[in-house]
C-alpha cells in the first residue's frame, strides 16, 4: 500500500517482476492513500504499462482500513481507463453482491475476501446463481464436513492447541444465525482436542436435526 505514495517506484518494481515472472502477473491496489488522494486510475495505467495482466482494485483508501464503505464508482472509472482485466474488491458481503458489483462497475471479475471467512460457501453460491439456480444453503452435512476438514488442516499447519483456539472463532462464524447458536457458543470452552470438538459439534447438530425433522 505504501507504494501508492511512490508510483514511479511501484512501476519499476512491477516491470522487474514482469521480466522475472513467466506466469500471469496481477497487481492489487487500494483506491488511494486518503479520500483526498484517489489515484487508482493513475496507478492502474502504470500497472498496465509495466506489463501486468490484470489489476485488482480494493475500493477503499489505505486510511480507511476496513471501515466505511467501498466506493465501487472508483472501480468503474478504472475499468474505463485501462484495457487489461479489472477485478473489483470491497464490500462483497453475500453472493448476490458479486453480480451487483459487476453490473454497476463493468469489472471483469470479483475478488472475495473477508466474506469467505464467514461464509466459505459464498463461491459455490455465486456459481449457482450464475447458472440461474436457487441460492445454495449449506446443510448440516456440509457444515460438519467443513469444520472437520478445517480443523485437520489447521492442526497440520499450526498444531492442535492453536488450531483449537482458531476453531472457536471459526465455529462462531459458521453457525451464526442458526437456531440455538448462542447456546452452542457457550460450550466452546469445552473444546480442547479433537474428541471434545466432535462431541460439542455433534451435540449441537443433533439439536438442529431434531428441530428440522
Amino acid at each position: 500500500a505504501a507504494l501508492l505514495k511512490g508510483l514511479d517506484r511501484a512501476g519499476k518494481i512491477i516491470s522487474a517482476v514482469r521480466v522475472a515472472c513467466r506466469v500471469p502477473l496481477t497487481v492489487k491496489i487500494r483506491s488511494g492513500w486518503t479520500a483526498d488522494s484517489i489515484i487508482a486510475c493513475d496507478a492502474a495505467k502504470i500497472i498496465e504499462e509495466c506489463g501486468a495482466d490484470a489489476v485488482i482494485i480494493h475500493a477503499r483508501t489505505v486510511s480507511q482500513g476496513y471501515s466505511g464503505s467501498a466506493d465501487w464508482d472508483i472501480i468503474a472509472r478504472v475499468k474505463q481507463e485501462v484495457k487489461i482485466p479489472v477485478i473489483g474488491n470491497g464490500d462483497i458481503i453475500e453472493a448476490q453482491d458479486v453480480f451487483k458489483m459487476m453490473e454497476m462497475t463493468g469489472c471483469d471479475g470479483v475478488m472475495i475476501g473477508r466474506a469467505a471467512t464467514r461464509n466459505p460457501w459464498i463461491f459455490r453460491q455465486a456459481l449457482e446463481l450464475e447458472k440461474g439456480n436457487p441460492l445454495f444453503e449449506p446443510g448440516i452435512p456440509e457444515r460438519r464436513a467443513l469444520i472437520m476438514d478445517q480443523y485437520q488442516g489447521l492442526t497440520a499447519c499450526i498444531g492442535e492447541r492453536r488450531a483449537m483456539l482458531c476453531m472457536r472463532g471459526l465455529l462462531l462464524k459458521y453457525t451464526k444465525g442458526l437456531p440455538g447458536s448462542s447456546r452452542f457458543r457457550e460450550s466452546f470452552t469445552q473444546i480442547r482436542d479433537l474428541d471434545s470438538l466432535v462431541s460439542v459439534m455433534e451435540s449441537y447438530f443433533r439439536v438442529l436435526e431434531d428441530k428440522t425433522a
